[in-house]
């Protein structure tokens, strides 16, 4: 599991494990809707792939700054946006928050009323 980096040289190692293994990374959102004094939840997975990279190249991605207070090390909506190849699911849940699945689960919530 990868969090947010707490130093740059995590924040290359976890650019590293992801761009040079050739394997995607997951991300998972769980999401806690209290509504009428019942409990609705669901989780949303996205899988994201990133280019093969150098490490000259992750060195200045690192060095912009932007990876620090991302989870897994790298701005999806910035400059990695560049080295992102291929996103399975949902765009947004990368960036925090699975806006269409909530929106979907609200009116099914509302449904039920």
């Amino acid at each position: 599991m990868y969090g947010k980096p707490k130093t740059k040289e995590e924040a290359f190692q976890f650019i590293s494990d992801f761009s040079q293994s050739g394997l995607p990374n997951s991300v998972y959102t769980g999401v806690v809707v209290w509504y009428k004094n019942k409990i609705h939840t669901f989780t949303e997975v996205t899988t994201v792939y990133l280019a093969p990279l150098t490490d000259d190249e992750i060195l200045s991605y690192v060095e912009t700054g932007e990876p620090m207070g991302k989870a897994g090390g790298y701005g999806i909506q910035g400059i990695a946006s560049t080295f992102v190849t291929r996103i399975e699911g949902d765009f947004n849940n990368v960036i925090g928050l699975p806006l269409c699945r909530l929106a979907l689960e609200l009116k099914k919530i509302l449904k039920e009323e």
